[in-house]
């Protein structure tokens, strides 16, 4: 593929397939081997079929870890839970191929004023709740836990309002739990 100057490229620079190019004409692009992969790295056989997404946001990519295997953003491990942005001239690393993102000034990422609710905390709550609704089970489901830990931690690390819910909330459960074991001493 040719790379266009009005749009963002993500160029293979090291790897099976040295030189290939991926325009990103949008979002989200998916990195794997898999047919639904703008993407697709077929010659690269540590890829998994959908290793990455990334989605546009102010001058660069968020990249998100969608397998096991591992991620990098300029050295930086990204994971499903804990995303990197991609920025002009950074490195995306998976398996053993090596990508580099291209800006055009009228590119995507230019014209991007990112995704208010593709953070961290709001996809942890958006497995969450995909959980949830797939299953049929309430609660009960594989990792729930694990993704409700992670989003009550992203809420103290992202956002200073939903930090005041969630203490609010613990200061409430908290005082009944109390309450209840006062009423059983």
């Amino acid at each position: 593929m040719i790379a266009s100057d009005d749009k963002d490229t993500l160029v293979v620079v090291n790897g099976p397939e040295d030189g290939n190019t991926f325009p990103i004409l949008r979002s989200p692009l998916l990195v794997g081997t898999g047919q639904a992969c703008t993407a697709a790295l077929t010659l690269d056989q540590t890829v998994h079929p959908l290793q990455a997404k990334l989605t546009a946001v102010s001058d660069g990519y968020r990249v998100r870890s969608m397998s096991p295997a591992p991620v990098y953003i300029d050295g930086k491990r990204a994971g499903m839970y804990r995303s990197r942005v991609l920025r002009a001239g950074g490195d995306l690393k998976v398996g053993h191929t090596l990508i580099t993102l291209r800006c055009a000034p009228g590119g995507l990422a230019s014209r991007s004023r990112g995704i208010a609710t593709d953070n961290d905390f709001l996809f942890a709550l958006k497995a969450l709740a995909g959980g949830v609704l797939r299953t049929g089970k309430g609660l009960l489901t594989r990792h729930w836990r694990a993704t409700l830990v992670l989003a009550v931690v992203a809420a103290f690390l992202y956002s200073p309002a939903l930090r005041h819910v969630v203490l609010g909330y613990l200061g409430l459960i908290g005082g009944k739990i109390s309450g209840l074991l006062q009423g059983l001493i």
